[in-house]
């Protein structure tokens, strides 16, 4: 099948880019520091500055090498100190906006120039050399232009700290009368520097004034922000009662994995599931609008109120009942065997995508893992203890190993972790014997199908 020469090929990718990838910064970039996720091409020297204008260089795993090619003879010969991620792996956590956060997206290589002179003539050489690459913007940087690798940002290049109020140490630089102050990452620069690059001051990212985003929707808060795009609460406004509505952003090339998938592409994939879908499951949530801007496709779905059981059992002071799990579980149970029915596979059964509604109602959000059953698995990346089964049964069973993690965690508050297995008796006595063997055999896929559990379930009587 298709898909599986994608997978194929994804991983043979993999395995020769981080073999170029390995050997390019053993030549140029060969000093690590302990502990570090950075090599170094270089110490700094005693003459060079303690903070300054950042100069970042964004780059997709598939680009990396090249783009890094294409730009060290320059940086070598002008003797900057620069930094990229030890391994593509690395890269690849930073673009997701889940290792050290969502300001670090697209800064795959740091240059600390010298001095604000320096800083403009090698902003422009960079844009001059990565033009024809792809490029990730990176977030509360300066684009040096629209569509450029290049990005820059006033901040520390020492290891310099300041206590906040709360006694916590922060990345500091200096201010204007040599005093330590926060090294505020979500700012381009501080009030008191001058800006070096007038020519480029105004960048364009695009508009969204004649468009869906600032016509019908208004975002007023958002609810999660990663590199594949973001997911806001919004007030619909094409009504004549304004609604509140979720809108998903799905980036071009944002978080692409090795076979290509971006994040634009799994929105795009979550439209055609609850489109299929959508009709036939009672309480996934209703599609409202989609439309593309500016290079991002944008998803508006129901706003689906309630809290999650993710949130539901870790706000709980006491645990929840062996009933109310049962019965949240049987709930599952008949979402799956629907799903599984219509042919889909869900690929993202979790707590938190479990959302209990004020009506009463078990509703499921968050669909771009999904997929047809009989298809491998199209996706590499997976929620860590729900959907990452020690056993790739392929098919409803990823979904079933979902169900069995989800009931562990009800049970006894903490994730599964498959590696070392900790048994739900030392986690929570007097379970019923049958409610803990079939939470085990949906762990280690022993349960065949939905329709399965369900019925094993029903016959607990709780």
């Amino acid at each position: 099948m298709p898909e599986v020469s994608l997978q194929a090929n994804g991983r043979s990718l993999e395995h020769k880019s981080e073999s170029e990838w390995s050997e390019l910064i053993g030549r140029f970039c060969p000093i690590a520091p302990t502990g570090s996720i950075w090599r170094l091409n270089r110490l700094a020297y005693p003459e060079d500055p303690d903070q300054g204008w950042k100069i970042h260089v964004s780059a997709t795993i598939l680009e990396a090498c090249e783009v890094f090619k294409s730009v060290v003879d320059f940086l070598s010969s002008k003797d900057l100190q620069f930094k990229v991620p030890k391994s593509l792996r690395e890269l690849a956590l930073i673009n997701s906006g889940l290792g050290a956060g969502y300001s670090q997206v697209g800064k795959f290589l740091t240059v600390y120039p010298r001095n604000d002179s320096d800083a403009v003539d090698v902003a422009h050489e960079l844009h001059e050399l990565t033009l024809n690459s792809t490029s990730i913007s990176v977030p509360f940087d300066r684009q040096y232009c629209a569509g450029s690798n290049v990005h820059m940002r006033y901040g520390a290049f020492a290891m310099l700290e300041v206590l906040s109020n709360n006694g916590q140490k922060m990345p500091a630089i200096r201010d204007s009368d040599g005093n330590l102050v926060p090294d505020d990452r979500l700012t381009i620069a501080p009030a008191w520097v001058k800006d070096p690059f007038p020519v480029i001051r105004s960048v364009c990212n695009g508009s969204f004034a004649d468009t869906p985003l600032g016509e019908r929707y208004r975002a007023f808060a958002a609810i999660s922000q990663r590199g594949k795009g973001g997911v806001y609460l919004a007030v619909d406004l094409t009504d004549s009662r304004p609604r509140t509505c979720v809108v998903k952003q799905g980036r071009k090339n944002g978080e692409i994995g090795w076979d290509g998938q971006d994040g634009l592409f799994r929105v795009k994939t979550e439209l055609r599931v609850l489109s299929e879908i959508g009709g036939k499951i009672a309480g996934v949530p209703a599609i409202y609008d989609s439309f593309e801007v500016n290079g991002s496709f944008y998803l508006v779905l129901e706003h689906v109120r309630g809290m999650n059981l993710e949130s539901s059992l870790l706000s709980r002071r006491r645990r929840m009942s062996i009933g109310s799990i049962v019965s949240h579980s049987i709930e599952v149970c008949e979402l799956l065997r629907s799903l599984h029915n219509s042919g889909w596979v869900w690929g993202d059964c979790k707590p938190a995508n479990l959302v209990r509604s004020p009506a009463g109602a078990l509703r499921p959000i968050d669909f771009e893992g999904a997929y047809r059953i009989g298809e491998p698995d199209p996706y590499r990346w997976r929620t860590k203890g729900f959907s990452d089964g020690p056993t790739p049964v392929g098919g409803a069973g990823n979904d079933l190993f979902s169900l069995g993690a989800t009931m562990y965690f009800l049970l006894t508050g903490r994730v599964y972790d498959a590696q070392l297995p900790v048994a739900i008796q030392k986690r929570r006595k007097r379970v019923p014997k049958a409610l803990v063997k079939l939470t085990m055999d949906l762990l280690e896929s022993r349960c065949v199908t939905a329709s399965d559990a369900l019925e094993r379930l029903l016959s607990l009587g709780l």
